[in-house]
C-alpha cells in the first residue's frame, strides 16, 4: 500500500510541476515580442555594446547587389517562360487514349 502511494504521489507532483504549466501558459504575442526586443536593444546602447546593425555596401556593393538581383529575376522569368513554352508543345506522333488489354 505504502508503494502505492508514493507513487500516486510522484505522479501528482510530476503532473503539476511539468504538465500544467503547459496548459497555463499564454503565448506571447508578437507586441510582446517586439517590446523584449526593443527593450534588450535599449539596455544593450546604455551598457555601451555592440549591437549588431546590417552592413553598409557601399556605392560598389549597391551596385553589384542591384546587378546579383537582376540576373536572378532574369533567370527565374527565363525559367518559367521555357516551362510554359514546353508545355504548350506536345509531340505530334504521341496518341492519346487508353490502352486495352484484351
Amino acid at each position: 500500500m505504502t508503494s502505492g502511494v508514493q507513487h500516486y504521489a510522484l505522479v501528482a507532483i510530476v503532473f503539476v510541476a511539468i504538465i500544467s504549466p503547459c496548459f497555463s501558459a499564454v503565448p506571447s504575442t508578437a507586441d510582446d515580442v517586439i517590446e523584449k526586443d526593443r527593450t534588450a536593444r535599449q539596455s544593450a546602447i546604455r551598457a555601451g555594446r555592440h549591437i549588431a546593425v546590417a552592413p553598409k555596401r557601399g556605392f560598389f556593393g549597391t551596385i553589384f547587389h542591384v546587378i546579383l538581383e537582376q540576373i536572378n529575376d532574369t533567370k527565374s522569368a527565363y525559367n518559367q517562360i521555357s516551362e510554359l513554352v514546353n508545355n504548350q508543345f506536345a509531340d505530334e506522333n504521341v496518341k492519346f487514349g487508353f490502352i486495352c488489354c484484351n
